[in-house]
C-alpha cells in the first residue's frame, strides 16, 4: 500500500525515481582534532598508510581543493540506466594509464581508457597525483557507446583483494560526450 500512496504522489514509475543524473557533492567541514593530526604525523612517521587511512586523506584533500565526488550508488544507477539505453549489458571502469592498472583486483584489471578526458578532469588528477603519487590508480567509467558520459575516479593501490573495492572509490569528475560539455 505504502508503495501505491508513494506512486500516486509522484505520478512517475518507481523505476525512473533513481535514474536522475548524479551530481557532485560538498564535502562537510570536518574539524581536524589535536589527536587526528598526532596520528597522522606518527603514521608518517613509521611510513603506515593502509587503505582505510589513505581514503580518509584522499576524502580530505579532496574537501580541502573544494573538488566535489560523487556518490557511488548514484553513478552505478545512472550509467546502467545509460548502459540499458545504449543497448549494453553493463558498464565498467577502465584504467586511465597502465601505471593505474591494480594486478590484485581483477574487478579493475580491463584495457586501458583510450579516449580523451577533459582538462578539468586532468587538472584535478594532477592535483590528486602530486599529492599521493603512486599510492593512488585513476579510472574511467565505460561501455561501448559513442557517447559515454565517463566519470573518473581515484582508488588506493593497496586494496587487498579481499574487500570490496567499491568501498574505496572515490569518483571526483564527470562530463558529457561528445565534446566534453558538463
Amino acid at each position: 500500500m505504502i508503495i501505491n500512496i508513494f506512486k500516486q504522489k509522484q505520478n512517475k514509475p518507481i523505476s525512473n525515481i533513481f535514474t536522475k543524473k548524479p551530481k557532485g557533492y560538498d564535502h562537510l567541514v570536518i574539524p581536524e582534532t589535536n589527536s587526528l593530526v598526532d596520528y597522522l604525523d606518527l603514521a608518517e612517521d613509521v611510513a603506515y598508510c593502509p587503505p582505510e587511512l589513505l581514503r580518509g586523506l584522499l576524502y580530505n584533500f579532496l574537501r580541502q581543493k573544494r573538488i566535489k565526488i560523487y556518490k557511488y550508488d548514484e553513478v552505478d544507477k545512472w550509467l546502467v540506466k545509460k548502459a540499458k539505453e545504449s543497448e549494453v549489458v553493463n558498464w565498467y571502469w577502465r584504467p586511465l594509464r597502465i601505471k593505474d592498472k591494480l594486478e590484485k583486483n581483477n574487478s579493475l584489471s580491463c584495457e586501458v581508457y583510450d579516449k580523451l578526458i577533459p582538462l578539468h578532469a586532468l587538472e584535478k588528477l594532477k592535483l590528486i597525483e602530486n599529492e599521493f603519487g603512486n599510492q593512488v590508480s585513476f579510472y574511467v567509467s565505460d561501455y561501448t557507446s559513442d557517447v559515454p558520459d565517463p566519470f573518473i575516479m581515484v582508488v588506493p593501490k593497496n586494496i587487498n583483494t579481499n574487500v570490496d573495492v567499491k568501498d574505496y572509490i572515490i569518483i571526483f569528475d564527470m562530463w558529457d560526450e561528445p565534446g566534453f560539455g558538463k
